[in-house]
């Protein structure tokens, strides 16, 4: 079976824009002080995770040559900072719109995604991976990126700095 034969639904995208991230984010140093221990300790580690699917087909060549589908889905997590007058570590939307822009890269078969011609959930991994270049915030921090086929079988890159 060829990459022809694999048919996708239309997937749901929204059709939000991204903005374009301001140096300093708008979410530093505003003066926002909700929390006591944030008050008490004048700054707080975070671990936020985002997540997405996807229905793409692929194969794993040279091992694995039939072309099938999958709802594959990703798991970022971040690490940041909140510090005295933030609102908050992270903009988990805006973060969320760039792993959707970087899910709508992936054409219909992962193999034909450069870097993933063995079309692995390893390849995925790394290739998720790359948001990292797109974060402007020093404070922030690509710590996992999590790729699934199924619930039972999840691939994780851990990263380090």
């Amino acid at each position: 079976m060829n990459s022809n034969h694999c048919r996708l639904q239309k997937l749901d995208r929204s059709t939000a824009t991204a903005v374009a991230p301001v140096s300093p984010p708008i979410y530093r140093n505003i003066d926002a002080q909700d929390s006591d221990l944030l008050q008490t300790l004048r700054s707080l580690n975070f671990e936020y995770e985002i997540a997405s699917s996807f229905e793409r087909c692929h194969s794993n060549p040279p091992l694995w040559h039939d072309f099938h589908s999958h709802v594959f889905e990703v798991r970022l997590t971040f690490q940041s900072q909140q510090n005295t007058g933030d609102l908050y570590g992270l903009d988990m939307i805006e973060m969320q719109q760039q792993l959707e822009d970087l899910i709508s890269k992936i054409p219909p078969t992962v193999n034909h995604l450069s870097g993933c011609e063995a079309g692995t959930t390893e390849a995925l991994c790394s290739f998720f991976a790359t948001i990292r270049t797109l974060i402007s915030d020093p404070l922030i921090r690509l710590i996992k990126v999590s790729v699934s086929e199924t619930r039972d079988r999840v691939t994780t890159l851990l990263l380090q700095d």
